[in-house]
């Protein structure tokens, strides 16, 4: 396995932590895993309606996916799943009622970036409603592989 660079994204309780200690340990430390990357940044700051430089961090994507090492994941899952989730850990952080539009806007800004031919980024989507984590990696090293 050589070494990745993997950033995961994704509304609350999509799995990214149970997947990023899952690729660590399949990579033997080889993956550098990296969560709330840049995409959550430019989402959060629409959600919360913080003032920043989207094309800042777009830029920083767009230079870092010319590097072969690089990959970008959108981790996301139905709303109904999500809710459950929510309900199973005891979420506290987000409301219920917010999860519909935390997806809305991660689907928004990850289909603005990946339909732009001006920003050439990929960002692979994994729908993480039906798989368990190590599902979700073995899809994540098998994107990583063929690129």
């Amino acid at each position: 396995m050589k070494e990745l660079i993997i950033h995961l994204d994704g509304v609350d309780k999509v799995g990214k932590d149970a997947i990023k200690k899952e690729l660590v340990k399949v990579s033997n430390g080889k993956f550098l895993v990296v969560v709330r990357s840049f995409l959550s940044q430019i989402v959060y700051s629409k959600i919360y309606k913080r003032e920043i430089d989207s094309h800042f961090f777009i830029n920083k994507m767009k230079k870092l996916a010319k590097d072969e090492d690089y990959y970008f994941f959108y981790l996301k899952a139905t709303e109904d799943v999500l809710k459950k989730r929510f309900k199973k850990h005891n979420e506290k952080d987000l409301k219920e009622e917010d999860i519909k539009y935390h997806i809305a806007t991660f689907n928004d800004i990850v289909d603005y970036i990946n339909t732009s031919n001006f920003w050439k980024i990929k960002i692979n989507i994994i729908d993480t409603s039906n798989k368990t984590v190590k599902q979700a990696v073995k899809e994540i090293i098998k994107i990583c592989s063929n690129e």
